[in-house]
């Protein structure tokens, strides 16, 4: 999931961070809980440029201040995801090596926005 840090936007390191979000959701969640994320998701942001739109004003307002928060206020924005916050929590600390290249990744996308 690293990402080539001198030519790609925005909105393509989040669109790289995004999808493997999803692969870690859907290989680390239960699987009732993933479908439902899912179903959810594809009902409110049915594509890329709707899911954007929602992640595009949470990096130009967010305060990178450590990974944890960063990742638990990302979850906010991503429907159902209240569900599965304790499984998240968890997560931080069993994979931290993937969550500090998602922080990363986020920290490299909000460095450059318009």
């Amino acid at each position: 999931m690293s990402v080539d840090q001198f030519e790609q936007s925005a909105e393509h390191v989040a669109g790289i961070t995004y999808t493997a979000l999803e692969r870690y959701l859907e290989e680390n969640m239960d699987a009732e809980a993933y479908k439902e994320y899912i179903d959810q998701r594809q009902i409110l942001f049915p594509t890329w440029q709707h899911i954007w739109q929602k992640i595009e004003p949470w990096l130009r307002n967010h305060t990178f201040h450590n990974m944890q928060d960063t990742i638990l206020d990302l979850a906010g924005c991503i429907p159902n995801m209240q569900a599965v916050q304790s499984q998240l929590v968890n997560a931080l600390s069993l994979h931290e090596d993937f969550w500090n290249q998602v922080y990363q990744n986020l920290a490299i996308a909000k460095s450059r926005l318009p």
